[in-house]
Formats: C-alpha cells, sequence, structure tokens
C-alpha cells in the first residue's frame, strides 16, 4: 500500500484511531509518498518533514554535490556516467572509483555502492546497465573514516544545532563505531548555509569522508530525514526525535529523557557480533575501515563488546530494549 492513495487512507485512519498531533517517517521513499499527499494531512495531523520541492531537490546527489561545491565544500573529483561513453573519459590515476547512483531505485540493475578498480573493471560493470536514471556517480575510493554531522533546522531553513561524530570504524560501508569530534568553524557556516539554500528543516545529517592526517572534509552527501546513527549519537547529546520536535513547534508536549554515556564510543552490540563473524570467516574488505588482519579486527570487535556503548540497551526501558532486539532480529 505505499506509495499508493489507499495508503495514506490507511496512514490517516491510524492517526485518527491515535488522535496523533503529528507524524514523521525515517526513510527518502516514506517522506516523498507523505510530501506528495500533503493537502491529505492539512488541518488533521502535522507532517514532520521538509517541503516536497526540498526533497525532490535534494533527491539528487548530482544536485547536491552541485551546491556543495559552489558554497565551498571540499568534494572529490566527480565522474557522471550515464553511457558506457562516459568511462573513457575517467583519469587513469583515478582509480579505485566509488560508484553511487544518484538517485536511488533510479539505475537497473539496483544497487547502493560499488568499487571498481580499473577502467576494465568499470567498462564491465557500466556495460551491463540498462537504465542510468540521474546518472551514477563516480569519486576515487579513499580508505578513510567518515565524520557524520547530525543537524536540526527550523522550517524557515535556519540551523538550530549541529553536532559532529566521527565514525572510526566501518563495516560493508555502514557505521560500526561512533565518537564525538569538533567540527571547524568555517564548515559549520558552509553547513548553515546548505541548509538555508535548500530550506532544510527537521533532523538531517551530512556524510564526509575525513583525513585524520590532513584535517580535510571531503563531502559525500546529505539525507534529510532520521538516520541509521540516530540510536547511536542520541547517547553523545543528540535526542533527533525531540529536536525534531522542537524543529516544528510541537517541544514542551513531554520533557524528553536526558540520554549520556561516559564510555569512549557507541555501537550497536548485535552488529558487532555479525562483524565479529563475518571477518572471521573473510577477512576485512575494501568497504570496511580501517583494513586490519582478522586478529586485528577480532581483537578491536571484542573490546568494543565489553568498553563501548551499546545504543539499543537501556535499563530504564527493559520492555522497549527486548521489543528493539526483536524487531531487528525478523527479515524486514
Amino acid at each position: 500500500m505505499i506509495g499508493t492513495s489507499e495508503g495514506i487512507d490507511a496512514v490517516l485512519s491510524y492517526v485518527a484511531e491515535v488522535d496523533a498531533d503529528a507524524i514523521a517517517t525515517l526513510s527518502e521513499t516514506h517522506c516523498l509518498w507523505l510530501a506528495r499527499n500533503a493537502d491529505r494531512f492539512r488541518g488533521t495531523c502535522k507532517l514532520m518533514l521538509p517541503s516536497l520541492g526540498c526533497l525532490e531537490a535534494v533527491e539528487s546527489k548530482l544536485r547536491q554535490i552541485e551546491v556543495a561545491r559552489e558554497l565551498g565544500f571540499d568534494v572529490l573529483p566527480t565522474y557522471v556516467i550515464r553511457a558506457l561513453d562516459d568511462v573513457r573519459h575517467i583519469v587513469s590515476d583515478h582509480y579505485p572509483l566509488c560508484l553511487r547512483p544518484s538517485m536511488e531505485r533510479t539505475v537497473e540493475p539496483e544497487f547502493k555502492v560499488r568499487i571498481v578498480r580499473s577502467s576494465n573493471e568499470m567498462a564491465d560493470f557500466i556495460g551491463g546497465i540498462r537504465a542510468f536514471g540521474d546518472g551514477i556517480v563516480a569519486q576515487p575510493f579513499l580508505s578513510l573514516p567518515n565524520a557524520l554531522l547530525h543537524c536540526t533546522s527550523g522550517e524557515d531553513g535556519e540551523l538550530l544545532n549541529l553536532k559532529g561524530f566521527l565514525v572510526d570504524r566501518k563495516f560493508e560501508a555502514f557505521s560500526l563505531r561512533i565518537r564525538p569530534m569538533q567540527v571547524p568553524e568555517d564548515l559549520i557556516e558552509k553547513v548553515a548555509a546548505f541548509s538555508r539554500f535548500f530550506k532544510f528543516s527537521g533532523p538531517y545529517h551530512f556524510d564526509f569522508l575525513y583525513s585524520p592526517e590532513t584535517g580535510e572534509w571531503h563531502y559525500l552527501e546529505v539525507n534529510v530525514r532520521f538516520g541509521g546513527t540516530t540510536d547511536k549519537v542520541k547517547w553523545l547529546g543528540v535526542d533527533e526525535p525531540a529536536n525534531c520536535l522542537m524543529a516544528y513547534g510541537l517541544a514542551g508536549l513531554r520533557t524528553p529523557p536526558k540520554y549520556s554515556t561516559k564510555r569512549f564510543a557507541v555501537v550497536n552490540k548485535l552488529t558487532i557480533l555479525k562483524h565479529l563473524l563475518v571477518t572471521a570467516r573473510r577477512g576485512s574488505e575494501l568497504l570496511d575501515f580501517p583494513r586490519e588482519s582478522r586478529l586485528a579486527s577480532a581483537v578491536h570487535s571484542l573490546g568494543d563488546l565489553f568498553l563501548a556503548k551499546d545504543s539499543i540497551s537501556d535499563f530504564r526501558d527493559i520492555r522497549g530494549t527486548i521489543a528493539s532486539r526483536l524487531f531487528s532480529a525478523i527479515p524486514h
């Protein structure tokens, strides 16, 4: 029913059943679906979402990169692939390349991220693409940690808060462990300008590649929604659900719990267990960071199991913790 008028009917029925004042969602697809049906919610329930124009503009990574470059962000050399012939324009020194669709679900066959090591491998992969949609973004692959900026803006696009986090361990390109980090003032100014340009509202997060040696922040993308690290950053001072209510003028309905941890970092311990099992079998791969031996990887993950804060477990909410664990164990 998602994406259909009948689906909106079902959402509105549930809104009436629970007497909801506002609604938010987690994925780009759902954000766009609800925003395109905003008139159906008017006078019934507040949609805690950016405007449809904002969501449609930022859906394109190519548009994001264009604006980021104009605003002075550090952007890696970028190629746009829309046909096999585009491969011949790539500088050989830029391999290996990281490939990402500019817009999700518009490239066939679908993929999220792909590393190609040579022009021949690139030609083989692009030769198998049947539809390019908005294009494929190709940038040099750098084995670096990621940096995340979790932000909130008001409905006028003005930045309300921002906090930075270092992703110093990655597993299959996803965040495995995060810790707080300082953000340069000039970067904060660029983020504020970016938010005003697109008129972001509510919670969103920027993703960068970060070089500890040079201090460079290489722009990757922004996601205008709750993210895969929302559960982690709440323990490090960013309560995104409460910030979302504040951004849309709904703060004060209740006092949100104060989360904090004295641990050095935050992880999802079920993911750490999966990382232990997978890397014991196949070792580290290109999309993992850092690249290390099976023994070193196991030692670091075991350390995270005992020393890092788990992002899901909360002794103040045993029922919620159990429900979250059971939900994550169900294939969906």
